[in-house]
């Protein structure tokens, strides 16, 4: 069966690398002429605080832990296994139960930011205004930025070989709870969970405290100036109106408290949301992905390749501060990825 679909694999993937390189080339050519790559469109910082963001992951982590607890009691694990001794069906469980703990702690996290700092669809990223757009924009990051990843993790591992248990287990153990759940939790719920808790919650936070190192209006960078036409806005000019006060100083003058627990709003006049998007550094989509690309530590050099693909994920939240070009990257990653580990499973005898 595999040698049905190589000459079919070949082509896709040439197809991905030539597609790429044209848009790198694109990319490159932007910046020459002084164009953004992506529109940098206006915002308001985002509602919450320091307290919010070490709440929201405390609570994650808390749920994650009583998950695993809950299903080694159910289920009956040995005391003191590890991952790597739990068989396939077992595993299952675990990563299930892994999946459903974020997803509702992504549930909860919402709820009260909502509640308690008034966030709204804009500031949680999850507006489909644009939604087309951002399906189009997130497939041609994807064709831009898994590529040159796949390559790098290529490389990697011929000399630093990648370690996950799961990929082992499916190899050694090909049962159908397993396939179920990893796709479950490689297409849905990792894209949706983490691009919101480190795009949303993490980054978002991150560059609402680069606006304190940034007093005054910035200029344009590799990613270009920010869109001020009136299409880039809700609705009215991207300007302040007459007689308004000039918020384009400092749009966000508040205590520093409220950078770390009250978590304040910003002006939402058109004028100071352009203004806000101007000022926002690049440092906290590094910053980010360094923390996503952290905790996924422990399976050799992955790491290292997720950072790279972090860092896009976090140039293309930083640009549009709406979370679905990212879950759409993440989701074709994902997706592409489990096409090549079935590829690989019919490739080679199970064990």
């Amino acid at each position: 069966m595999i040698s049905v679909f190589g000459p079919l694999l070949v082509a896709l993937l040439s197809g991905l690398v030539l597609a790429s390189a044209a848009l790198w080339a694109l990319a490159i050519q932007k910046v020459a002429s002084g164009a953004a790559i992506v529109r940098l469109e206006p915002r308001r910082a985002v509602p919450w605080g320091l307290l919010d963001v070490v709440v929201i992951f405390g609570f994650v982590t808390l749920l994650l832990i009583g998950a695993q607890t809950a299903v080694a009691e159910w289920a009956n694990f040995p005391p003191g296994v590890g991952l790597k001794d739990l068989s396939a069906h077992q595993l299952a469980q675990a990563i299930f139960a892994n999946s459903v703990a974020m997803l509702l702690g992504c549930a909860a996290a919402v709820a009260v930011l909502v509640a308690r700092t008034g966030a709204g669809i804009d500031d949680l990223g999850a507006s489909l205004r644009r939604m087309l757009d951002d399906l189009r924009l997130g497939f041609l990051a994807f064709l831009m930025i898994a590529p040159p990843m796949y390559v790098l993790q290529w490389g990697l591992t011929q000399v630093w070989p990648s370690e996950h248990p799961v990929q082992t287990l499916l190899m050694e153990d090909r049962q159908a709870s397993m396939l179920a759940v990893t796709l479950f939790t490689a297409v849905i719920a990792a894209p949706l969970s983490e691009e919101f808790l480190f795009r949303v919650i993490l980054q978002g936070w991150l560059e609402k405290v680069s606006l304190f190192f940034s007093p005054s209006a910035g200029g344009s960078d590799l990613a270009g100036p920010p869109d001020e036409s009136p299409s880039a806005t809700n609705d009215g000019p991207a300007h302040s109106p007459p007689g308004k006060p000039d918020t384009l100083g400092n749009p966000y003058a508040t205590p520093q408290a409220d950078l770390f627990f009250t978590g304040a709003l910003s002006p939402t006049d058109d004028g100071a949301a352009a203004d806000v998007a101007a000022r926002t550094a690049h440092w906290p989509m590094f910053a980010s992905a360094l923390v996503f690309a952290l905790l996924h530590a422990g399976h050799g050099p992955d790491p290292i390749p997720l950072f790279f693909l972090a860092v896009g994920l976090g140039f293309l939240y930083q640009r549009t501060h709406r979370m679905l070009p990212c879950i759409v990257v993440h989701f074709l990653v994902n997706s592409t990825s489990m096409v090549a580990l079935l590829v690989s499973l019919l490739a080679q005898p199970a064990a």
